[in-house]
């Protein structure tokens, strides 16, 4: 079963549920609008083992994408077998203006297309943006204000004392 609900073109939040293996895995990615901009939530329900097709259990863990407060939705990885690799996902958000960089975990940094290998347990991919550059114009304006004024008003001052003599 597959449904999706876009909340982009509603306007609203939106809910998209994908299931899978017979319905034993249900996710809900949950879109918020809020004051501030988007929030998306994303709550995964799974078991973690399958049966191979010789009888032999599968260990699975999951594979989180966390954004905070990007512009888009995070990516989705299916589960992951213990051992197995992934690719890591890419992500095409922003926030705040600065763009998307790399994942980390608690062990180290993962570029998109990376290969990463499962361990034993789950994995949180959290997203580190560059820092929005921040124009030093409205600084440079207003230092050339303040002299422009000052030496305006030292002009009059020495056209002053030049009309007293």
């Amino acid at each position: 079963m597959r449904s999706s609900f876009d909340s982009r073109n509603e306007g609203g939040s939106g809910i998209r549920d994908h299931e899978r293996l017979s319905g034993k895995r249900v996710m809900l990615t949950l879109t918020v609008v809020t004051l501030t901009g988007l929030l998306f939530l994303t709550v995964i329900e799974s078991q973690d083992s399958v049966s191979a097709d010789d009888g032999s259990e599968i260990i699975t863990h999951k594979v989180f994408y966390m954004v905070y407060d990007g512009s888009n939705p995070p990516p989705v990885q299916e589960d992951v077998a213990e051992g197995e690799t992934f690719v890591v996902a890419s992500y095409n958000g922003k926030k705040g203006g600065g763009a998307f960089m790399f994942w980390l975990d608690d062990e180290g940094v993962y570029f998109p297309g990376e290969e990463y290998t499962m361990g034993e347990d789950d994995v949180v991919l959290r997203a580190y943006f560059k820092e929005p550059t921040k124009s030093s114009t409205p600084g440079i304006v207003i230092i050339i204000l303040a002299l422009l004024v000052t030496a305006t008003a030292f002009y009059y001052a020495l056209q002053r004392r030049a009309n007293k003599e």
